[in-house]
């Protein structure tokens, strides 16, 4: 087989703007060696790949298998490829579609990060418990590699994610041992940040910093009282339950997102009324979220938050409806099961997906 690590040594030198002067200096060769290599002419030879994979600061693997590596808007268009599996055929085929691409490129750690990111959104719409369980062991896999990226966002939302698997998985020590391992952040540079911009007329830098910094501590604000919610119903204190999601409404009404937040904030109080076995409010609350599930998935015009570029999720609206569907099979809406109105709302799911 033909070596390309000419090919590979030429693309590298490009991305990181070095010349050839620079590498064949620090590698201690001639600049017409370089040349020769990335002409394809001649090899370097094997006791000076060391030196320039240090160089380059990746691995000797990595230099030798660079060519094969994807952008991350190839990476993208696999998902997609994989998402219409998971959404058109069986699991099993969207499973081995994913394997083969994580077996085409090893060493690309988005590629793993998205396709673990893809196992976790898809387990609430597994066939049975054991398909669930699969892609939950696998989705918890390949987080613990991606987890270890070098990119702080890639590495740190591999753990928050790892740190809910693990807790679906009941393995608790595992998911407040990898919480414990994230930074404690006391204060947001970005806070300082903006009062900067602002100070020194930079508004469209400000706005932007700004828009996005509100946008994070609104979902934080929700995601806290979301567990305030899980807390009361767990001491089956369902009333204080209801005065949080009460919060949660009023909360969403005044910034104009229930596109984005309604979903979760109904669907908790569905399952509330579900225990309370209160038959109009539960599908008060289920045609409220699918209402939601249905709207545009955007925030563009808004006074706060336009422009905002929001990760809507990889599967279509059709495929969350029909997920939406088999979640109301569940038992616990089994009290449901002869209402009329019950039935129209898992016609109207059906419709959906034919």
């Amino acid at each position: 087989m033909k070596l390309e690590i000419g090919k590979v040594i030429y693309r590298l030198r490009k991305e990181k703007n070095i010349t050839q002067e620079a590498l064949a200096k620090t590698v201690g060769v001639s600049v017409a060696a370089v040349s020769k290599w990335e002409s394809n002419n001649s090899y370097p030879d094997i006791t000076l790949l060391p030196s320039i994979a240090r160089f380059f600061n990746i691995s000797i693997d990595e230099l030798l298998n660079y060519e094969k590596d994807i952008s991350n808007e190839e990476v993208m268009e696999i998902v997609k490829k994989c998402v219409l599996l998971f959404e058109k055929d069986t699991v099993e085929k969207a499973i081995e579609l994913c394997e083969e691409y994580i077996k085409k490129y090893p060493n690309n750690i988005f590629l793993k990060f998205r396709i673990a990111s893809l196992y976790m959104m898809s387990i609430p719409s597994a066939q049975g418990e054991e398909e669930a369980k699969i892609m939950l062991n696998k989705s918890i896999e390949l987080f613990e590699e991606s987890a270890k990226s070098s990119e702080i966002e890639i590495s740190e939302v591999s753990k928050y994610s790892l740190s809910s698997l693990y807790s679906m998985n009941e393995e608790f020590n595992k998911a407040e041992e990898v919480l414990l391992s994230l930074p404690k952040v006391t204060a947001d540079r970005d806070d300082m940040l903006v009062g900067l911009y602002i100070n020194q007329d930079r508004k469209d830098e400000a706005i932007e910093l700004l828009r996005n910094l509100t946008y994070k501590k609104l979902s934080s604000l929700k995601m806290s009282l979301d567990s305030y919610v899980s807390l009361f119903a767990k001491e089956k204190n369902y009333e204080k339950s209801m005065e949080v999601l009460a919060l949660e409404e009023k909360l969403i009404e005044i910034f104009g997102v229930k596109s984005i937040f309604g979903v979760s904030t109904n669907l908790m109080y569905g399952e509330i009324y579900a225990k309370k076995k209160d038959t109009k409010k539960t599908l008060d609350h289920i045609e409220k979220l699918i209402e939601c599930y249905e709207m545009e998935f955007n925030l563009d015009n808004y006074l706060l938050f336009d422009k905002i570029k929001l990760f809507s999720g990889v599967h279509s609206k059709t495929y969350l409806l029909v997920s939406m569907k088999k979640l109301l099979l569940d038992d616990k809406y089994d009290f449901l099961r002869e209402d009329k109105r019950f039935n129209d709302i898992v016609k109207k799911l059906d419709d959906i997906s034919n």
